[in-house]
């Protein structure tokens, strides 16, 4: 008796939906004898419509031409309402009911009665699946086409491919203002739809202007993609973000610049914000300035009470140590002692000449960071306090050490090509001898023992010329957490900067967060993914 019941319910539905199918094709056959004569058809032979297939008119490619901006491939179903209506409902039935079934189900914002009361075009957005199976229909009715649409994926809005996807900056003198002035005459990509003399939409070609300028990036995808791997596994989940950028040490070409979580505002730029204080990692920059400008004996000694450095939170004394042993174990108080040997003026002078206070890459959202003020103090500043600098500005800083003494900015605008390969070159970079080449390698031999049996001792990977600095900021409540250094890959150097701002001193586990014990295992991770 109970599957009897249900018979009968089955077949009443299916008679009501029936009902409401023929009723449906009824007011179209009616539409269509009100509104098919001969003048209405006349108009639409040999009709165009242009519709854009790409958000962006220009492509955004790495170093070796392949495609950096994640996008979304979307498929839309177009009814031109007016032509529709010529359709032929008694010869046209099955492929009619087809239809109505699948845009049905394809998307549930469809309806007949909708497109009846309409003049203009309908746009329905529909799954790859069932794009294929409309495919095989839309050919045999009169108004419809359809055709795909690569719309940028713009949730990782602070990448740097996407900052360069969505140039609202109209400033010349900036890099995307630049950019935007070669690309702003670009014509869109589109599909052209010709609909035949029966209103069919049957010839479908696409139009990419050959002229159009494109923009090539200094960026390799495969590293990117693999540090961006890196600092989403599992081994770095209780850290809300971290920044990376590796630079060619001889070109000045980054290489990667990525962080975690590109939602939000890109920290390897210091983006809305003054930037980061660079901690213990400044400390190279003051050796630096005292090794210019002669005022480091390099066997002079200097004496750290344990006033300035602590261990495990209390008063640590590193007692009589040499310059490179203080650089080796990351000493506060012999720094202090050497800048105000040194003076403030020669730190400013450095710090002049090395690019801080001023934009690297010179894109809008990019901050300049501050450059160090006397009134807080030579004892802060030579330990990398009171001040703020971006990432990218203490990139090209430890650059200088393994570029042989010459600083060279680190750039990311490699060329314009349009889609004929024709390549506008643009102008690269600027460099500037700062040190020696004797002296310069005097603090990269320094480095590389900072790492071997120092404070970057979990920076270390066997089988690589690894140098590199710990920096531990404190920055209000929180510390930002440093490591910067270089790494040799094919007989090349390239140099590195880990940054992970923000942090508690401690997690919930009880485990301290500090360059080395932080951004140093990071810094591990991604050269032996790079090897």
């Amino acid at each position: 008796m109970f599957k009897r019941n249900n018979y009968k319910r089955y077949k009443i539905l299916f008679f009501v939906l029936c009902v409401l199918f023929l009723f449906s094709i009824l007011k179209i056959f009616y539409i269509q004898h009100m509104y098919a004569d001969n003048k209405f058809t006349n108009v639409y032979k040999g009709g165009t419509q242009t519709e854009k297939i790409s958000e962006l008119n220009y492509n955004i490619c790495d170093c070796l031409g392949k495609n950096l901006v994640d996008t979304n491939r979307k498929y839309v179903l177009v009814i031109d309402c007016r032509v529709f209506k010529m359709n032929n409902i008694y010869e046209q039935a099955d492929k009619m009911l087809a239809f109505t079934y699948i845009m049905r189900s394809a998307n549930d914002k469809f309806s007949l009665d909708e497109i009846n009361l309409s003049s203009g075009k309908k746009y329905y957005e529909v799954s790859e699946d069932y794009y294929n199976k409309l495919s095989l229909i839309c050919k045999y009715i009169k108004g419809i086409f359809m055709y795909k649409y690569d719309a940028v994926n713009h949730t990782s809005a602070w990448g740097i491919e996407n900052i360069i996807s969505n140039l609202q900056c109209k400033d010349k003198n900036s890099l995307d203002g630049y950019i935007y002035e070669n690309i702003k005459d670009n014509k869109s990509n589109v599909l052209k739809a010709s609909v035949n003399n029966e209103g069919a939409y049957s010839e479908l070609t696409y139009s990419i202007p050959s002229d159009n300028k494109n923009v090539q990036l200094t960026i390799d995808k495969n590293w990117q993609d693999g540090v961006r791997e890196v600092l989403c596994s599992s081994d770095y989940n209780k850290l809300n973000n971290i920044g990376v950028a590796v630079m060619d040490s001889a070109s000045g070409e980054i290489k990667v610049l990525a962080q975690k979580n590109e939602k939000y505002p890109n920290i390897l730029l210091g983006a809305e914000g003054l930037g980061y204080p660079p901690g213990s990692i400044f400390k190279v920059l003051v050796e630096m300035a005292a090794i210019n400008d002669d005022k480091l004996n390099l066997s002079e000694k200097f004496t750290c009470t344990g006033r300035y450095c602590k261990r495990d939170g209390k008063s640590n004394s590193h007692g009589t140590l040499s310059l490179y042993e203080a650089l080796k174990v990351s000493c506060n108080e012999c720094f202090m002692k050497l800048g105000n040997k040194i003076g403030y003026d020669s730190i400013l002078n450095m710090c002049n000449k090395l690019g801080l206070g001023k934009k690297v890459l010179n894109l809008s959202a990019e901050s300049k960071g501050s450059l160090p003020e006397l009134k807080n103090g030579l004892n802060n500043i030579s330990i990398g306090q009171t001040f703020n600098v971006t990432p990218l500005q203490m990139l090209g800083v430890y650059n200088t050490i393994v570029n042989k003494g010459i600083y060279i900015k680190p750039y990311i605008l490699k060329d314009f090509y349009t889609n004929n390969d024709i390549v506008s070159a643009v102008a690269k970079t600027e460099q500037k001898k700062i040190l020696t080449e004797q002296n310069a390698n005097i603090i990269r031999n320094q480095l590389i023992d900072v790492v071997n049996s120092g404070s970057g001792a979990k920076a270390k990977v066997n089988g690589v010329i690894i140098g590199g600095k710990t920096g531990t900021a404190e920055n209000g409540k929180n510390n930002d957490i440093w490591f910067s250094g270089f790494f040799k890959k094919n007989d090349k150097y390239y140099s590195m900067i880990i940054v992970v701002p923000n942090l508690p001193l401690e997690n919930k586990e009880g485990e301290l967060y500090g360059g080395g014990s932080t951004a140093g295992p990071i810094f591990h991770d991604v050269v032996n993914k790079l090897k």
